[in-house]
């Protein structure tokens, strides 16, 4: 399971660097579905949406062992589940479907990944990813503001990720 969520968090979070690098600071994690998809403009599914699936993928089975014992447990396969269904929608800036779509999952990722870290009392972690995400945030970007939402995502998926190490 250690390589597993090794794998899922190095592969994610090492694309969403290389994204920042190649594309900038956009104002959410979506947004490199767009930026991604102008690289090979006449494909339904691009590299974002392999990464994003494939990460949720890989984190599923840590994500249910962690909730062995619980009740709650089903919201370790959920939440990728969500994630997965966000990343086959990676045209959702020009398709009012998939916008909808998108935007219901990924609220469901969201609200998942918040009532998960809840219920899995890992939310002491979130001060510590809370401080250094307003350091890293202040460091590299002058638009940390006009960015929220994407340093929003950044948190849940930081410590969602995290959780499954706990």
């Amino acid at each position: 399971m250690l390589t597993l969520k090794i794998a899922s968090t190095t592969l994610f979070f090492g694309f969403i660097i290389v994204s920042v690098f190649k594309f900038g600071l956009l104002d959410s994690y979506s947004a490199y579905a767009t930026a991604w998809g102008k690289t090979f403009p006449n494909s339904n599914i691009n590299l974002w949406s392999v990464i994003t699936i494939l990460s949720a993928f890989l984190l599923t089975p840590p994500l249910i062992q962690t909730g062995i014992n619980s009740p709650f447990q089903f919201l370790g396969f959920f939440m990728p589940v969500y994630l997965i269904a966000v990343g086959l929608t990676p045209n959702w800036a020009y398709n009012k479907k998939e916008h909808f779509w998108h935007t219901f999952f990924a609220g469901l990722c969201a609200v998942t990944a918040v009532v998960w870290l809840y219920l899995f009392k890992a939310c002491y972690i979130h001060l510590f990813f809370v401080f250094i995400l307003t350091l890293t945030a202040s460091i590299i970007s002058k638009t940390t503001i006009k960015c929220y939402c994407f340093w929003l995502e950044m948190l849940i998926f930081l410590v969602t990720f995290g959780s499954t190490f706990i």
